[in-house]
């Protein structure tokens, strides 16, 4: 029982002695991505600007695609199937339920 314990204990001081030694976390990424379907009015892009004048070390990339509804379901869709998808995505038009299939909502 005894060499059990140290044995765990030995294992637990090697773990925490690797992650201590580990390099430290990396800068958190400044880049976020946002899909939408459409921004007849603009309200995304005069967002995104000011929002760059504020922050000018953070990058934000807007993808409009201008109601073209079929390829913003194909190409937004296979992006999320891929694990590829942008930070932010326009819910609409993900009504299908394959989008969420073996996910608990």
């Amino acid at each position: 029982m005894k060499k059990r314990l140290l044995f765990s204990a030995l294992i637990l001081a090697a773990v925490l002695l690797a992650a201590a030694c580990a390099p430290a976390e990396e800068e958190m990424n400044t880049k976020l991505s946002i899909s939408v379907k459409s921004d007849p009015f603009g309200f995304m892009e005069n967002a995104v600007e000011e929002f760059k004048e504020l922050h000018p070390d953070k990058e934000i990339e807007l993808h409009n695609y201008q109601t073209d509804f079929q390829k913003y379901k194909d190409q937004v869709g296979a992006q999320l199937m891929a694990g590829e998808a942008d930070d932010l995505i326009s819910f609409l038009g993900f009504n299908d339920q394959k989008y969420f299939e073996g996910r608990e909502l």
